[in-house]
């Protein structure tokens, strides 16, 4: 029984001892055993015992497919979060500050409902299993075995060993999901606890809030790093069974965004009583992350090391209404030997966070090759890459790094980079959200490729210089400034 979590200290052990990883360990095991049980002609199980182990099989994907957006809607409250936090010192505007905890906030919520349907599904499945089995075991006998002829052995297991094995996978799977049901679910009563604390004014900085103090840093950062072990796991596990796991950043997008919409009555309403100043909106610097900020890091087969995906949103150019500049910065291991490595292709992808906010446009600032190289993160200088971009759509943006089939004077200068950074603006009047991804293309055999991906996403909130601009801007700061408003006039606003 997982202890509740209704202080800083309880939420700092909760996720300092979290441990997700029999989810994915579970999920590969299982689906190991059941593949060659359920797919090859050569077994000799009845037909009842493979409906019944197809039927496993199916409940399980689905369990596994809520764990993922489970961790896809944690891992954007958290970056949320984590971001607002790294620039906590700073000149950050108070509406600003608002906007990032209240969508950090409701990142949570969605990511509970999911947990909460994967718990569910974990613990109807484990209760389904012990009564298949039940059924299976008084027609055939415990200790019966099922013959899979492969190609070079045979595998022999009992109904018995199956049996054990599945269940208990299912309930160390069961538990984890309790486990992260029940972080979620303190994250949420603590943080609502805080937005609700009419006596906070947000003319003092977050970290002086105790769930936001320099102690609770490692705590917040440690909750963000172990969801990204546990996407990294669970997405290997999508990839390796082909269970719906896509590397388009268009459809990474969509799919969270229809989860949301799926959601969004059964979710919470997220109330804001904090204090916000009065000159809260008379801002230019409407940015929720740090200058510079790594958005993820994954480690790529065949190559020497870790993709690493930065954002910089800095700018020497004075701020534009309505246009903001992005730099993506990405360092790329260097390919093994033999390993095959054909292209490199990065994306950037920009959605509208709300459904009537109006469209958003992507220009590319980094169109040729000699653009690219003159950026001082470009390495090695002496780098000669094969750079070819276009737009998919308004909103996407696609380069691609080829390396030739044929390569001449390949001693004297390398073709794909070590590190490089890309700059496109995005011309939008509310808040979206950017999606980064890169792709590495192998080549298998002749007419055969394999791609290992990165992805990444964080929000971007629109530059405003003057207090009309912003007001005239739709969705959240509207509601932020009916809050201010009201806040002037001696209310508790909305």
């Amino acid at each position: 029984m997982s202890t509740s979590i209704d202080c800083t200290s309880s939420l700092n052990a909760a996720i300092m001892t979290y441990a997700p990883h029999p989810i994915a360990t579970a999920a590969t095991d299982i689906m190991q055993t059941l593949s060659p049980l359920i797919g090859n002609t050569g077994s000799s199980l009845d037909e009842d015992i493979k409906q019944s182990l197809v039927d496993v099989r199916e409940r399980l994907l689905q369990a596994v497919r809520y764990m993922w957006m489970t961790i896809r809607h944690t891992l954007f409250g958290a970056n949320m979060l984590c971001s607002l936090l790294a620039i906590s010192d700073s000149s950050t505007s108070a509406s600003s500050t608002v906007n990032g905890l209240r969508r950090s906030a409701e990142s949570f919520l969605y990511g509970n409902a999911c947990a909460t349907d994967a718990y569910e599904q974990y613990k109807t499945l484990g209760r389904e299993v012990e009564s298949k089995f039940d059924l299976l075991a008084r027609r055939f006998g415990e200790e019966s075995v099922i013959d899979v002829a492969g190609k070079e052995s045979t595998t022999k297991i009992t109904l018995k060993t199956l049996r054990a094995s599945i269940t208990l996978h299912l309930q160390e799977s069961e538990k984890v999901s309790s486990e992260t049901v029940n972080i979620l679910t303190g994250i949420n009563n603590l943080l609502r606890t805080f937005l609700e604390d009419e006596t906070f004014s947000l003319s003092k900085q977050i970290t002086t809030a105790p769930l936001f103090s320099p102690d609770m840093f490692r705590t917040w950062k440690g909750l963000k790093d172990r969801f990204i072990l546990f996407h990294n796991a669970v997405r290997d596990v999508m990839l390796t069974f082909d269970v719906g796991f896509s590397l388009d950043a268009r459809q990474f997008s969509d799919e969270l965004e229809a989860d949301k919409e799926a959601r969004k009555d059964k979710i919470p309403k997220i109330h804001i009583k904090l204090q916000i100043p009065e000159n809260s909106a008379d801002t230019s610097d409407c940015s929720t992350s740090p200058a510079r900020e790594r958005l993820i890091s994954m480690a790529i087969p065949k190559t020497s090391g870790a993709c690493t995906i930065f954002i910089d949103r800095s700018s020497e150019e004075a701020p534009v209404t309505g246009i903001t500049g992005i730099r993506a910065i990405f360092t790329i291991p260097v390919p093994k030997k033999g390993s095959g490595l054909k292209r490199v292709y990065f994306y950037a992808t920009a959605r509208s966070t709300y459904s009537n906010s109006p469209p958003c446009t992507l220009r590319n600032k980094s169109t040729t090759v000699k653009q690219i190289s003159q950026d001082p993160d470009f390495e090695p200088q002496n780098c000669k890459p094969i750079l070819h971009t276009s737009q998919p759509s308004q909103s996407t943006l696609k380069w691609v790094l080829s390396r030739p089939f044929l390569r001449l004077g390949w001693k004297s200068a390398p073709i794909l980079p070590t590190q490089l950074a890309i700059s496109f603006d995005i011309e939008h009047r509310a808040h979206v959200d950017l999606q980064l991804n890169v792709a590495f293309e192998f080549r298998r055999r002749i007419f055969a490729t394999s791609s290992h991906a990165v992805n990444a996403q964080v929000p971007v909130e629109p530059t405003f210089r003057t207090i009309s601009e912003l007001i005239s801007a739709p969705g959240i700061v509207t509601s932020v400034l009916n809050k201010v408003e009201s806040t002037d006039s001696g209310g508790e606003g909305q």
